[in-house]
């Protein structure tokens, strides 16, 4: 082959690659852009709100003077420590003589959002089942018909990571941070 005629080769080569890439580009130009529904989906009826994201019936007062402050528990609010969460404000509350013992309430006013007792002595110590089943029954107040499995459950598993979903609320225990945690559930 002469050079004339592979130039020539090479040029025909060149301009079926440029036809097909400027073909390839203009019918992507040239396509309608895609449809979808005008508006959002409509939201489910059970899909989570702001409402249902407290304790049903759990108040602050109900756990810091009712409950913890009858017992001579300290309770005091903190300033935020760059804390990561959807409440706007904690309560720690923390048990007498130096006890490694504590409750955390996160609230909005007077709203609880969850509440955690936390409890540093021998896993499985009656202390610690105790300050479980008691802040269960609390947390329960407002569902009688339910505290006396929540307070069963939440002493039965202060040993173990569990979780469980009872009227509502969500119980979960966690070895490593040594506590148990109540949240709404929906």
């Amino acid at each position: 082959m002469t050079p004339s005629r592979l130039t020539i080769a090479v040029m025909v080569a060149v301009s079926l690659v440029v036809g097909v890439v400027t073909g390839v580009v203009a019918a992507k130009i040239g396509e309608p852009p895609p449809k979808g529904p005008a508006l959002p989906l409509a939201v489910a009826a059970g899909f989570p709100t702001a409402g249902r994201a407290y304790l049903p019936g759990v108040t602050v007062s109900l756990i810091t003077q009712d409950w913890l402050g009858k017992a001579a528990w300290t309770c005091d609010v903190p300033e935020p420590a760059g804390y990561l969460n959807a409440a706007q404000q904690r309560t720690l509350c923390v048990a007498p003589a130096l006890s490694p013992m504590s409750v955390t309430v996160l609230h909005d006013g007077s709203k609880v959002r969850s509440v955690s007792a936390s409890c540093r002595h021998p896993l499985g110590s009656t202390i610690c089942t105790t300050l479980y089943s008691a802040a269960a029954e609390l947390v329960f107040t407002t569902i009688p018909e339910h505290r006396a499995s929540a307070a069963g459950w939440a002493a039965g598993n202060a040993t173990l990571d569990a979780n469980t979903t009872i009227g509502g609320i969500r119980l979960i225990t966690d070895l490593s941070a040594r506590h148990i945690r109540f949240v709404a559930a929906e």
